[in-house]
């Protein structure tokens, strides 16, 4: 078992170094140190337990010591952890992802089952100031410019205004 973990350990060190450059546990003349940053790109032996860290240069950066196996542990647990996050963050991004299709097929089904109410034009006699509207497809437009389409279930005039449909009349 001890072979095992310290093969995962190893594996997860060679996948995450080859990501990023942050230092992870490697084995190195029988013990595991935490190398592979740029301050430990390479390493050479001070003792049983000690290594001599130096960057990609050949510049000494300082000594490391040998991890013990609460340190190896605690550094797979982290490793988990990150892992486990990192999973949970994409399936809710995938999550979102086929919620916000869901809603464009909604709201593309309902632009295509609203049909604006008919309206009749006013008659222009007696009503000066009062805006007439005409019918163009699914578009209103009046007599003052502004055009009005409907998005969801509101109707939007081309100036800003909002507007909701209640039963034949439009309400502004």
């Amino acid at each position: 078992m001890r072979k095992f973990s310290g093969l995962a350990i190893v594996g997860s060190a060679l996948a995450l170094s080859a990501c990023a450059s942050t230092a992870g546990p490697n084995f190195y003349s029988g013990q595991y140190y935490m190398a592979g940053d740029k301050n430990c790109k390479r390493m050479s032996n001070i003792s049983p337990t000690r290594i001599m860290c130096y960057d990609k240069n050949g510049n000494p950066k300082g000594y490391r010591d040998a991890m013990n196996s609460q340190q190896l542990q605690m550094w797979q647990y982290q490793v988990a952890n990150q892992r486990a996050e990192m999973e949970d963050l994409n399936n809710s991004i995938q999550q979102l992802g086929q919620s916000a299709q869901g809603w464009g097929q909604q709201f593309r089904q309902q632009g295509q089952q609203f049909q604006p109410p008919q309206v009749q034009p006013i008659a222009p006699n007696g009503n000066a100031g009062r805006v007439t509207y005409y019918q163009s497809g699914n578009t209103l437009i009046g007599s003052n410019g502004v055009t009005y389409r409907s998005v969801g279930g509101s109707i939007i005039g081309s100036d800003g205004t909002r507007c909701q449909v209640v039963g034949p009349h439009i309400i502004c």
